[in-house]
């Protein structure tokens, strides 16, 4: 039964360190004219309205996008400052912080003509929501589990691969079954970069998730 729904934590301190990292490698990777297959394993809804009820429920936004906002003109971290202006694109008044845009609203807004993007949600409310979305049309949305597309995606035609992995890990099993998709990916797409996130109140602490990772690929 899947019940995590991420409107309830959109924007948190989470969020902002996920995609400040994900914003950074994609930057990293456009830095070459070859072509790129992104792949999201647990895409979420795309794009946020922070006035949503679910949202406002917890209000965590207010402890990780908001200050940075309000402060964006004071701030000078090149790479932070440069993520803040993007958001800017995502609102319907650059003055305002009206929205929070997710992994697949970063991904789809880097694609060039020659790249490709898989978005795999299995929750039925939130596949929905991302259907709603406007994306490009290089950007394919697929309601499936994300870790089992990924392994049958590969390995990719384009030269490059980036995979965002961000599970809620609301089965015990999802440690391990992150573990070996990572391990497989790095086995079938050795030219792959994989953004994985374990969360801080994992079952599983990091330094054992890594470990596992590394003895798998020794085996």
């Amino acid at each position: 039964m899947l019940s995590y729904q991420h409107a309830y934590h959109a924007g948190n301190f989470a969020d902002v360190h996920k995609h400040l990292t994900l914003y950074a490698v994609i930057d990293y990777l456009l830095r070459k004219k070859t072509a790129i297959t992104y792949i999201d394993t647990h895409a979420g809804r795309g794009l946020y309205p922070l006035d949503a009820q679910e949202t406002q429920r917890l209000q965590e936004y207010r402890e990780g996008v908001w200050p940075l906002w309000q402060q964006r003109e004071r701030l000078t971290e090149t790479l932070l400052t440069s993520w803040l202006s993007a958001i800017a694109g995502a609102q319907s008044d650059n003055h305002e912080l009206t929205h929070y845009p997710g992994s697949p609203w970063w991904l789809s807004h880097s694609l060039r003509e020659q790249d490709r993007l898989r978005l795999y949600e299995l929750h039925p409310g939130e596949h929905q929501h991302l259907n709603a979305q406007a994306l490009p049309m290089q950007a394919e949305r697929v309601y499936s589990d994300g870790l089992a597309g990924l392994t049958a995606m590969l390995p990719v035609a384009t030269p490059r691969l980036c995979v965002l992995i961000d599970p809620s890990f609301e089965r015990k099993a999802e440690y391990q079954e992150v573990a070996d998709a990572v391990t497989y990916t790095l086995e079938k797409a050795r030219h792959g970069v994989s953004v994985d996130l374990v969360s801080a109140a994992a079952r599983w602490p990091s330094s054992r998730f890594v470990g596992c990772v590394k003895s798998e690929r020794h085996t």
